[in-house]
């Protein structure tokens, strides 16, 4: 982030997309110590939670609801101002919409993670994708990834 250190922090939008690949608390919580400790901010603009596509509607929605309660506690603390969800099924969105107490939610277009993985040798646990931008000129700052991978066994 060397680039970023002579810019204040007042001109940056700062947008992350967390992928996870199981629905664990651990992996979010880990994701999120290591987007702040890579990107050295105190706060983030906008964050996105990708889920693994795999899960059933029904276990899907009680593992969001713990992920989301773990977002608006970082929200709540004003480490994170804006979180949303990405890639869920109607009836989950709405279900989660009407249970949770920060209700901001953003669309983006989903990114295959083959694209950023092409290996089979190591199975993905974690990754966020982060974006700085300039406030006001609509310049991309920085932008990268940040991968939990543990290798197949």
């Amino acid at each position: 982030m060397s680039q970023l250190e002579n810019e204040d922090r007042s001109g940056l939008k700062v947008s992350v997309k967390v992928f996870i690949s199981s629905l664990k608390k651990e992996a979010l919580h880990e994701s999120l110590d290591s987007m702040f400790s890579t990107l050295d901010m105190e706060y983030i603009d906008s964050l996105v939670l990708a889920y693994p596509s795999k899960s059933e509607s029904s276990l899907l929605l009680a593992a969001l609801k713990e992920l989301w309660q773990i977002l608006e506690d970082y929200v709540e603390r004003k480490k994170i101002h804006s979180i949303g969800v990405s890639d869920v099924d109607t009836e989950v969105f709405i279900a989660l919409y009407g249970w949770a107490k920060c209700v901001e939610h953003k669309i983006l277009p989903r990114s295959a993670l083959t694209e950023v993985f092409g290996s089979e040798e190591v199975t993905l646990f974690w990754a966020l994708r982060f974006q700085v931008h300039l406030k006001c000129r609509g310049v991309l700052a920085s932008k990268g990834y940040v991968l939990c991978v543990h290798r197949s066994q």
